[in-house]
């Protein structure tokens, strides 16, 4: 029988939030803005929806009016009417 050793962040195993991982995205909303730190890119851009490259995924953010108020490197503001945010 052979056991498949799956390698598990340091976070996972000493309990601690992910957010200590580089290059993990963090997500922000407040006021009708919503701020991603160490994203990987944009995958999809409408005024309904932007989808932005994640290190296992996309994040998808639905609305009405969304717009790009800022893009960096490693971080992207959208305003605009959000309804939902998901993790793909």
């Amino acid at each position: 029988m052979s056991v498949i050793n799956r390698k598990r962040p340091v976070t996972d195993k000493l309990g601690l939030p992910a957010q200590l991982l580089p290059r993990e995205p963090k997500l922000t909303v407040c006021g009708g803005e919503v701020c991603i730190e160490n994203h990987g890119g944009l995958q999809c851009y409408t005024r309904e929806c932007i989808e932005v490259r994640g290190r296992n995924g996309f994040l998808r953010i639905n609305g009405d009016g969304l717009m790009l108020a800022a893009m960096t490197t490693t971080e992207i503001v959208v305003r605009g009417l959000v309804v939902s945010v998901e993790l793909c």
